[in-house]
């Protein structure tokens, strides 16, 4: 069975309100003060990933005493998901089984019954490196009142394979708001987060299909200051359907909608600038898609887009992305 609950009223006025940052994080470890033991959960949703899972757990697993709890939300598999799960012994390990709603819904079933006061999430086909959720931690008890986030290593199917290339919500840590709803590099599972944060933002929104942590990552950034870690901790696996280069046009254009979402209702210095750089950056992303798709009208009708939303645009006013807008203009 399906999850046939109705979404469509899950984003609240009250969470789209010009940024005021939460400089004081409930449940965050104090200063100086180490983390208690047990006080990470791991939140990994999973859907037919039995030839992964074990390579997820079980890094999370190895992360050490600071990991409480590593919560499994099986989504509906119909592969031996459960049946790999269940061969790892380990008392920290929790499995928990829904129909499939989709990984929105397996991660905010994750986090509630989670009782760790810090949450790192983890898809079921990556894994963390050795070290990350301590490093995580040690940023955090410099900067209680801060989100720490580290970098993303993007690898092929193989993990021991070295790195395609590696990517990071920003070079830098305080208001990560413009990098993060303009760019978005990296991604927000490279950060540890506290679930009275996560609860704040009342979770993920369970009726976005695509982009689901990058609204996430958006609303965590109108209310919360990042502290950034200089090393890699996350390790993302690209394979089969997961590609970048599997997504449609029309799932990408959900990011646009984020945006909208987000950004639109913002009011104050700057506000309308920034949704208008943001949208002007992911209609080029959709042109360039667009070309590499030999879907030349389609490509031209999102460059033209985005010149629209900002002529500033400094991709457009690049060489390559004016060369790229120009010569569709010129068809």
């Amino acid at each position: 069975t399906r999850c046939s609950r109705d979404w469509s009223s899950d984003v609240c006025s009250s969470d789209l309100i010009e940024p005021a940052r939460d400089h004081g994080i409930a449940g965050a470890t104090p200063r100086g003060a180490a983390p208690a033991a047990g006080c990470v959960s791991v939140v990994i949703p999973a859907f037919n990933h039995e030839n992964f899972i074990a390579d997820a757990v079980v890094s999370a697993l190895a992360q050490g005493p600071s990991v409480g709890k590593v919560i499994v939300v099986d989504d509906g598999s119909t592969d031996g998901t459960v049946a790999t799960l269940e061969k790892i012994s380990d008392p920290r390990l929790r499995i928990l089984r829904q129909p499939n709603c989709g990984p929105s819904a397996a991660r905010n079933t994750g986090w509630r019954a989670a009782r760790g006061a810090w949450i790192q999430f983890l898809d079921a086909d990556d894994a963390l490196p050795e070290g990350a959720i301590d490093s995580l931690l040690a940023a955090a008890r410099s900067q209680p009142d801060a989100i720490p986030f580290g970098t993303q290593s993007v690898h092929g199917a193989d993990l021991r394979a070295p790195a395609s290339f590696t990517a990071e919500l920003a070079s830098h840590g305080g208001d990560l708001l413009d990098d993060i709803a303009i760019r978005y590099h990296g991604s927000i599972f490279t950060a540890l987060i506290p679930r009275a944060a996560i609860e704040g933002i009342g979770g993920f929104r369970e009726a976005i299909q695509h982009g689901e942590d990058f609204d996430a990552a958006i609303r965590l950034a109108l209310r919360h200051r990042f502290t950034r870690v200089a090393q890699v901790t996350y390790r993302a696996r690209m394979h089969g359907a997961n590609r970048r280069a599997a997504f449609g046009l029309r799932a990408r254009e959900q990011y646009l909608q984020i945006v909208r979402d987000n950004l639109g209702p913002l009011t104050g210095p700057g506000a309308r600038e920034r949704e208008r750089t943001a949208l002007a950056n992911w209609f080029w992303h959709l042109g360039r898609r667009a070309q590499e798709a030999g879907e030349d009208a389609q490509a031209h009708r999102y460059f033209r887009e985005s010149w629209r939303q900002d002529r500033k645009s400094t991709r457009l006013n690049s060489s390559h992305g004016y060369i790229s807008y120009a010569v569709f203009c010129l068809k």
